[in-house]
C-alpha cells in the first residue's frame, strides 16, 4: 500500500487501493473457507469408505464362513431333501451380499459427488481471486500495470538483469499538454488519449517489455535486454508513432474540434549494478523532468546524451 499510494496523497487512489484490498481480503476468506470444506468433505469421504470397507469386509468374512459350513454340510448330505435348507442360506447369504454392496456404491457416489461440487466451487473461487488479484494490480481505464503491478514487475526484472547480467532500460513518459486537452475538450477526451497512447506502446513494443500506467498521465516502460542509447531509440520511435496516430474519430465527440497532435516527453535510464528498481526509476524521472525543461515534445537520458535520431537499432517499436 505504502508503494501504490506515495505522498502527496489523493482521495480517488486511496479509496480506489482500499476497494482493491477489500475485495482481494474476501476473496481469500471465501477461498480459504472453500478449502476448509473440501478438505472435511474428503475426510468424510475417506472415512465412509474405510468404514464401508470395513463393513464389507466383515460381512463377508461372515458370509464366507456361512458358505463354507454349508459347503461342508453338504458334502454330508446323503438326501437331495436335506439339502433345501443348506442351499437357502447359500440363496440369503448371496442376497444378503449383493444388497451390502450396492448401499455402500450408493452412499460412496454420493460423497463423491459432494467433494467434486466442493472442488467446483473452489476452482470458481480461484478463478475469482485471480480475477481480483489481476485487477489489484492493473488500470481500470487502460488494462495495463497500475502502480503497483509496475513496482513487482520492475522487481522482477531488475533481479532477472543482474542475475543474467543483461542490460534493463526504465523509462518515465508525461503526457504533454493534458490539463489543457481536459480543460478544452473534457476528462472523457482526456481519458481516451491516455488509453490511445497505452495502446500504441503495447502494440509497438515487444511482448517481453512491460507497460504501466505509473499515475495520472505517466506511463512506465521496461525494456529488458535494452541498453539506454537502444530505449532512447525506442522512445523516439513511439514519438513518431503518436504523432502519426491521432485519437481515432469513434474516440471523440461530435461537434467538439478535433483535439492536438497528442506527445510526451520521456526520460530513460538504464540500470547500474549497484541500484534498486526505485534507484534507476528516480533517475528516469529525474530525465523526464529535464526533458520537459528542454520544451517538452523530446527524450532525455539519465546519462545526459542527447536522443538519437530515429534509426533501426534498439528495443520495441
Amino acid at each position: 500500500i505504502e508503494q501504490a499510494i506515495p505522498p502527496p496523497l489523493s482521495p480517488a487512489p486511496l479509496a480506489d487501493a482500499r476497494r482493491e484490498l477489500q475485495t482481494v481480503i474476501h476473496r481469500r476468506l471465501q477461498l480459504q473457507d472453500g478449502m476448509a470444506a473440501a478438505q472435511q468433505a474428503l475426510r468424510d469421504m475417506l472415512g465412509g469408505l474405510v468404514q464401508h470397507l470395513a463393513q464389507i469386509t466383515s460381512s463377508n468374512e461372515t458370509l464366507g464362513a456361512r458358505m463354507e459350513e454349508a459347503a461342508r454340510q453338504l458334502d454330508g448330505i446323503q438326501r437331495l431333501e436335506d439339502a433345501a435348507p443348506l442351499l437357502q442360506q447359500v440363496l440369503e447369504a448371496t442376497r444378503t451380499m449383493a444388497a451390502g454392496s450396492r448401499v455402500a456404491q450408493e452412499e460412496l457416489q454420493a460423497l463423491r459427488a459432494h467433494v467434486d461440487a466442493c472442488e467446483a466451487r473452489i476452482e470458481t473461487l480461484q478463478q475469482e481471486l485471480d480475477e481480483a488479484a489481476r485487477r489489484a494490480r492493473h488500470d481500470p481505464l487502460t488494462g495495463q500495470l497500475n502502480r503497483l503491478g509496475v513496482s513487482e514487475a520492475l522487481d522482477r526484472e531488475v533481479a532477472r538483469a543482474q542475475r543474467h547480467g543483461q542490460p534493463l532500460s526504465v523509462a518515465l513518459v508525461d503526457m504533454d499538454g493534458m490539463q489543457a486537452l481536459n480543460a478544452e475538450l473534457g476528462h472523457a477526451m482526456g481519458d481516451a488519449a491516455l488509453v490511445h497512447v497505452a495502446q500504441l506502446a503495447r502494440q509497438g513494443l515487444r511482448p517481453e517489455d512491460v507497460v504501466g500506467r505509473y499515475e495520472g498521465q505517466a506511463f512506465v516502460l521496461l525494456l529488458p535486454q535494452t541498453p539506454e542509447t537502444a530505449g532512447a531509440q525506442a522512445l523516439q520511435r513511439l514519438l513518431q508513432l503518436l504523432e502519426q496516430a491521432p485519437l481515432p474519430a469513434s474516440a471523440q465527440t461530435p461537434g467538439q474540434p478535433a483535439p492536438r497532435p497528442l506527445s510526451f516527453s520521456a526520460g530513460v535510464a538504464q540500470l547500474q549494478g549497484h541500484e534498486n528498481g526505485m534507484d534507476v526509476l528516480r533517475r528516469a524521472d529525474t530525465a523526464m523532468l529535464q526533458a520537459k525543461e528542454r520544451g517538452k515534445h523530446c527524450i532525455a537520458t539519465a546519462s545526459g546524451a542527447q536522443s538519437q535520431p530515429v534509426g533501426n537499432a534498439g528495443a520495441g517499436l
